[in-house]
């Protein structure tokens, strides 16, 4: 048998009584900056007892039995509780968006990358977040590294600046070829 869709989990929720307690768990979750679909996949697994329709085929976590055990469940909730880190390592750290993002793409390859480098803990979650799955890696690179490129329009206004920066150059040049030039005039 099959996982069970998010519709099909939903149904269970809402028959269950369980479906406030899930949105309100996954709402929060998205707040504080999770993405959709592990927000939807930990909300899910801290709310009900059915283990959640995993969002990569290749998660080694994952086996296709349409019944885990309750031991397979909690070790999934093990792994997500062990790229916890204690709040001290992020102390009034603060980074923007950007320098979140940088990070997280410098530190995906890296087999043993520090929390206490990470600009904050939004860039420690998210890296955890992005090697937990593959799926979740490529919604990173195709979603979320793009945002950081530059639009057309900024690129031509940018290189509009630089023609700019040039011809402002240029024109400090030629007004201290002329002020050299107007002191030797003075002189002699």
């Amino acid at each position: 048998m099959p996982p069970k869709s998010r519709q099909a989990q939903k149904v269970e929720m809402v028959k269950s009584g369980e479906w406030p307690d899930f949105l309100k768990r996954r709402d929060y979750l998205m707040s504080t900056g999770v993405p959709e679909g592990a927000a939807w996949t930990t909300a899910l697994l801290e709310i009900t007892k059915t283990p959640a329709l995993p969002t990569g085929t290749r998660n080694p976590a994952y086996t296709p039995a349409a019944n885990r055990k309750s031991n397979e469940r909690a070790e999934l909730l093990k792994q997500a509780e062990s790229d916890r880190v204690p709040g001290t390592t992020f102390s009034g750290k603060t980074a923007s968006s950007i320098e979140v993002i940088e990070w997280v793409a410098a530190n995906i390859a890296i087999t043993d990358p520090d929390p206490k480098k990470a600009p904050n803990s939004e860039a420690w979650g998210l890296l955890q977040w992005v090697r937990r799955d593959q799926q979740n890696e490529g919604e990173f690179w195709r979603q979320i590294y793009p945002k950081l490129m530059p639009t057309k329009s900024e690129m031509k206004k940018s290189q509009g600046e630089k023609e700019n920066e040039s011809d402002v150059i240029d024109l400090i040049g030629r007004v201290k070829a002329a002020i050299i030039s107007d002191e030797g005039a003075a002189e002699g």
